[in-house]
């Protein structure tokens, strides 16, 4: 994981942001052994002989912001920001493929009191 935060205040009143983290992610459970369904309980009924099969776990994250404040008075400013949210599923099970991108608008005022 790698996160990053820059901030430039153009001036007393402006400022820039720039902000984002990058996630890269891989697991997956080991084969166990459990007891032969003919040597199980009577009410066993479940059979995991083949979950390391599906718990692979492989994607990368990418979440990446850009903004800006403005303070037009002592205690109030505007602000905008732009977020990208981006998910790279390298090995797709159980839900699919969850590969996307999300694009955010955010536009807003603060008031102090």
């Amino acid at each position: 994981m790698f996160f990053f935060n820059l901030t430039w205040y153009a001036s007393q009143k402006t400022s820039i942001y720039l902000e984002g983290d990058y996630t890269a992610s891989r697991d997956f459970f080991d084969p166990f052994d459990l007891p032969d369904p003919e040597e199980a309980p009577a009410n066993w009924d479940n059979d995991f002989s083949v979950i390391s099969e599906y718990s692979n776990l492989k994607y990368k994250y990418l979440d990446t912001t850009v903004g800006g404040t403005w303070q037009f008075a002592s205690k109030s400013s505007l602000y905008l920001s732009f977020t990208i949210m981006d998910l790279m599923d390298d090995q797709a099970y159980v839900y699919g493929d969850l590969t996307g991108t999300l694009l955010l608008t955010s536009l807003g005022m603060r008031v102090a009191f």
